[in-house]
């Protein structure tokens, strides 16, 4: 045990005698050295606000030729990162965009492929005659436009434009049902309507 903190004592000292070796040898340098001018580092230029140059001065800067730039501090300027806010903004716009009218737009054509994979089911099992179908056809489609309008007329535009469109999908779907399957219109009437 004593051996062991003899020999750790022995590294402390010779790590100890390195240290001012070094420090030594460190200012030994400095003093060598011959002392140079401090160079300062560039200033950053600030941004001043510009007021109405005078007439005089519009007159100076028209009368001086631009200089080159002499070092290469001058001629290479730093890139100006966007600012953070504007990148979330934008992702914030994005993320908008796709809540308030693809998935309104997806709802709405699921809705609409529920509601026909129910009637078609409905009306296989003969639960609804023709002419019922076409007058819920109807109904669903008029309700659906009826509440677009009000929902618009409240400010929500996006929302509105989605139940609006699965309206417009249920009358399509309804009158062409009507002409193709049924056969309760001609050409011309199912065209018109």
């Amino acid at each position: 045990m004593a051996k062991k903190k003899q020999s750790q004592n022995d590294k402390i000292e010779e790590f100890e005698k390195q240290i001012k070796k070094l420090q030594e040898s460190l200012e030994s340098l400095k003093k060598e050295r011959a002392p140079e001018e401090e160079v300062e580092p560039p200033k950053k230029k600030v941004a001043k606000k510009r007021s109405t140059p005078s007439k005089e001065e519009k007159k100076k800067e028209i009368a001086k030729p631009e200089k080159p730039p002499e070092t290469k501090e001058e001629v290479v300027k730093p890139a100006v990162p966007a600012a953070p806010g504007e990148a979330r903004k934008r992702w914030l716009r994005f993320e908008r965009m796709v809540g308030e009218r693809w998935l309104v737009w997806v709802g709405a054509i699921i809705v609409a492929a529920g509601v026909g994979i129910f009637l078609k089911y409905a009306f296989e099992r003969g639960w609804v005659n023709e002419y019922a179908r076409i007058a819920m056809g109807v109904a669903a489609g008029g309700l659906l436009i009826w509440f677009a309008e009000y929902l618009f007329r409240r400010k929500f535009n996006a929302l509105a434009q989605g139940i609006s469109g699965l309206g417009l999908i249920i009358f399509y779907l309804t009158f062409f049902t009507a002409y193709h399957f049924y056969h309760m219109f001609s050409v011309w009437w199912a065209f018109g309507i």
